[in-house]
């Protein structure tokens, strides 16, 4: 099975060039013969490109230059790159794989034919984004997007939000289209005619995208509770944000997420606009950072959606949502 790993970068100097770890751990790995793609996208100061470089009698490696663009061009760029391969595995470059990560990786697949797409552990533990699901719940608008999710613990709902279990079953492998880019296996077949919509900055939720686009091929995805684990540094980063500003775009962006799905299946608009004015309402009542961008979110999903927006209108707004916050902010 011919193996890329793929791994997006961006001024990993923050993190105190974190990735010379994840490049260690990959040099570590008890199978050989494997590549790695890393797509980096360069920032005044940062000697990243020089780091990776410096990996290259190590590992079977490429680094691919990201001019422009943000998480989803580079993770579009891995999708591209995967196109000779039976396999890809995406990590982030503040995690570190165990020496038999790929190993176990292959293993899965074999085991569980049925399976296209598989998350290992994570340590820390996956968080809970399950932020107003009861609400959502109790007004009936958690049903699945699609009959295939019927029996997923994380799915799409009808609206196109995510819905994240409020308790996992104890099995090994659990069905979830709950999948997360710093430790994530696809098989490349079923990604050869996918790529993202470019609708965001930070690329939230592209690993849910991902895994509805493999359950709509036939096959299935899964976490694992243990196995294929990566040790993940704890840091701030675009999907752990500390500022009121990162908090306002990742809530504005969780809730964007609808209109990329519209994108891949038909997302029920009467619903999520009913859902749109509850949560409007709710947020003028609460006026918080994450209530305002939970509101904001929505809005743009629907309205791209109902007017036809193309994903680069839809990132506009995004943009000039959270300029607008930061410069409203005392």
């Amino acid at each position: 099975m011919k193996v890329l790993v793929g791994i997006p970068t961006y001024n990993n100097r923050a993190s105190g060039y974190s990735i010379k770890d994840t490049l260690a751990g990959l040099a570590n790995q008890e199978e050989k013969g494997f590549s790695v793609l890393v797509v980096a996208k360069p920032c005044a100061g940062d000697d990243t490109l020089e780091l990776v470089d410096s990996y290259k009698d190590e590992i079977d490696l490429e680094v691919l230059v990201q001019r422009t663009g943000y998480v989803e061009e580079a993770m579009n760029a891995i999708l591209e790159g995967s196109k000779r391969y039976d396999l890809l595995l995406t990590i982030d470059d503040d995690a570190v794989p165990n020496p038999r990560w790929i190993k176990q990786y292959i293993g899965l697949f074999e085991r569980f034919p049925n399976l296209g797409a598989i998350t290992g552990a994570v340590d820390p533990p996956t968080f809970d984004m399950g932020y107003h699901q009861r609400i959502r719940s109790l007004l009936l608008l958690d049903r699945p997007l699609i009959p295939a999710l019927d029996r997923y613990c994380g799915y799409f709902s009808d609206i196109g939000l995510f819905e994240f279990p409020l308790r996992y079953p104890g099995s090994l492998v659990i069905y979830s289209l709950g999948l997360r880019g710093v430790n994530m296996g696809v098989l490349c077949f079923l990604l050869r005619d996918f790529r993202l919509p470019c609708v965001s900055l930070r690329g939230l939720g592209y690993e849910w995208l991902t895994g509805l686009n493999v359950v709509k091929q036939g096959r299935d995805c899964a976490v694992l509770r243990k196995g294929c684990d990566v040790l993940h540094r704890e840091r701030t980063s675009l999907s752990r944000p500390t500022t009121k500003e990162g908090i306002y775009g990742y809530w504005l962006e969780v809730n964007l997420i609808p209109y990329a799905v519209s994108l891949q299946s038909q997302v029920n608009l009467a619903k999520l606009r009913s859902y749109k004015e509850a949560v409007r309402m709710y947020s003028r009542l609460v006026p918080r950072t994450v209530t305002k961008a939970w509101s904001r979110g929505l809005d743009i999903a629907w309205a791209g959606i109902e007017e036809g927006w193309n994903p680069e209108r839809v990132r506009r707004a995004v943009i000039e949502s959270v300029q607008a916050f930061g410069s409203c902010r005392p």
